[in-house]
Formats: C-alpha cells, structure tokens, sequence
C-alpha cells in the first residue's frame, strides 16, 4: 500500500464513496488491524479536539469538562464510541440480512474517521481564513458525513435502498450513544474514570 494508492482512495471515497469503501474492504484488514487503526484514528481525532477545545464554558458540568479537557479520555470516549457504532453497525446488517463482518465495519468506522477528521481539518483552516463561510459549511460538512457513511454502509452489506440505508445508520448511531452513556456512567460510578478535584 503507497501514498499514491491511499490518495486514490481517499479520493474515490469522496467522489465515488461505494468505490472508494469497496478498495478499503478489498484490503481484508483482520479484526485486529482493524481495530488497532480505529485505535489510531481516535487518537488522532482526541488529539486535534484537544486542540480547538479553547476555554470551555463556566457552567459546564464537571464530568464534561473533564473529557473534553483530558487528551486520553477524549481518545478512549472516540475509541468506545466508535467501536460502539461499527458494532451496531455490523449488527443491523445481521438483522437486515447484509453480508458485512465485524472486521470490515471496524475498518469502514476507521476509514471514515479518517476521511472525516482530514475533512474537518479543510473545514477549520477554511473557517478560519473566511469566518463567514461557517455557517454554510457546518451543516454541509453534516451533510456529506451522512451522506458518506449511508453509502459505505450500503456498499459494506449490500443494501440497495439508500434512505432505508439512512434510517439504519441513524439507529446505530442511537443505540451507541446510549450505549456508551451507561458505559462512561458505570466507569465514573466505579472510579475507573474520576473527575479531577
């Protein structure tokens, strides 16, 4: 795998997004490498948040600021939330008779990611040179996030309705949610996460 073909990728999985998920599944990343560049992709996601965080808000509640103020709990809430999602993800297309595995979610999740924070980082250099522009490319930079991971999903189990697709990929992404609020709630019950005093 070069530079050049990981460009190509990136490209056709923008312009082309079936085409391009369909190259990064034909790599048959195992369950391990695929997690180990989720792993990566969090890291680097907590990383630039940590970044732009800024000064949080006076009023903000003491377990928030502690993620968002703490690289590595930033880095383990991505990690969770988005294994959670290729987990619902993998299992919406069990139920829905797909033909996805788990590895190949974990690596459409973590390409997505990818695509997703060099996106963003686009978005902000952009923001930042023409402030105005922020208020279109927000909801457009939604926009194609939802549009790029219906048809990686659609792509991953062979769905042929799109909007169908859609309602799937909103579900998951509730069901992970929830998830992981009782998963964070429980580690900071537990003292395994603690808010700094």
């Amino acid at each position: 795998m070069t530079l050049d073909s990981l460009l190509n990728t990136l490209r056709s999985s923008l312009v082309s997004p079936r085409e391009g998920i369909r190259i990064v599944m034909g790599w048959r990343l195992s369950l391990q490498d695929s997690i180990l560049a989720l792993g990566l992709t969090a890291v680097v996601s907590a990383g630039l948040i940590s970044l732009v965080v800024g000064t949080l808000p006076p009023n903000m509640d003491p377990v928030s600021a502690a993620m968002l103020t703490n690289p590595i709990y930033l880095a383990l809430m991505q990690f969770v939330g988005l294994g959670m999602i290729a987990l619902c993800l993998h299992l919406l297309g069990r139920v829905f008779k797909g033909h996805g595995t788990l590895p190949e979610a974990v690596a459409l999740m973590a390409w997505l990611e990818a695509v997703l924070i060099l996106l963003s980082v686009a978005q902000s250099v952009i923001v930042f040179l023409f402030p105005p522009l922020g208020l279109i490319l927000v909801p457009l930079g939604l926009m194609i996030s939802l549009w790029l991971i219906t048809n990686y999903v659609a792509e991953l189990h062979g769905f042929t309705s799109l909007p169908l697709t859609l309602f799937g990929v909103i579900g998951a992404f509730l069901a992970a949610g929830i998830v992981m609020v009782f998963v964070f709630f429980f580690a900071f019950a537990l003292g395994i996460l603690h808010v700094p005093g």
